[in-house]
């Protein structure tokens, strides 16, 4: 990414929470991340590495991006993460 988008897609951070997961040797991360306006989290998203947006959902203004070893769960943790932001 070039530094000029990384600092676009930074742009309007209004901060965020992970959660680590740990069974044996697996590791799943949680990121929530909460974005001033709709318009910063569509940026956000955009610019994360193609395979990355599909285990990364966003609803207005909050994208949650679910990274390592939750195989076809990684969808339902971004969901309830989402759930969480925005009940």
């Amino acid at each position: 990414m070039a530094e000029s988008s990384e600092r676009s897609a930074a742009a309007g951070w209004g901060g965020d929470i992970w959660q680590l997961y740990r069974r044996g040797d697996d590791t799943v991360t949680v990121l929530a991340t909460l974005w001033d306006t709709d318009q910063d989290a569509r940026e956000f998203r955009a610019a994360l590495p193609r395979p990355m947006r599909r285990t990364a959902p966003r609803h207005h203004d909050a994208v949650v991006v679910v990274t390592g070893d939750a195989g076809n769960r990684a969808g339902a943790l971004a969901r309830e993460a989402l759930r969480a932001l925005h009940p």
